[in-house]
C-alpha cells in the first residue's frame, strides 16, 4: 500500500517559496537554496533530449553489432532495441526542437 501524499504551497516567507509535502506519517518541508537558479524549460529539455539521443545511439549501436544486453541473467531480445531506437530518437528529436523555441 502506497502513502497517501498531499503537495500544497505553504506561506511564503523571506521572500523563499516552500512545498510542504504531507504524508500518513510525515510532513518534509523542501526549499530551495538562495542564490541557486532552477533549471528553467530550454535547459531541461535540451538535457533531456540529449540523454534520449545517447540512448537510440547505443540502441542502433547495438543493432549493427549484435551485443547482447543482460538484465539480472536474462537475455533482452534484439527485437527491443528495433522498439527503443524509434522511440528514443523520435523523444530526442521533440526535445531538441522544443528547446529550440523562442
Amino acid at each position: 500500500m502506497g502513502a497517501n501524499l498531499t503537495a500544497y504551497r505553504a506561506p511564503v516567507a523571506w521572500g523563499i517559496p516552500e512545498l510542504v509535502v504531507a504524508g500518513a506519517n510525515c510532513t518534509a518541508v523542501v526549499t530551495p537554496i538562495q542564490g541557486e537558479r532552477s533549471m528553467n524549460q530550454k535547459a531541461f529539455s535540451f538535457v533531456a533530449s540529449v540523454i534520449f539521443l545517447l540512448v537510440a545511439l547505443l540502441h542502433i549501436l547495438r543493432l549493427a553489432f549484435g551485443w547482447q544486453a543482460m538484465v539480472n541473467m536474462w537475455a533482452v531480445p534484439m527485437w527491443v532495441s528495433w522498439v527503443a531506437f524509434p522511440i528514443a530518437g523520435f523523444l530526442a528529436f521533440e526535445g531538441l526542437r522544443l528547446s529550440r523555441r523562442p
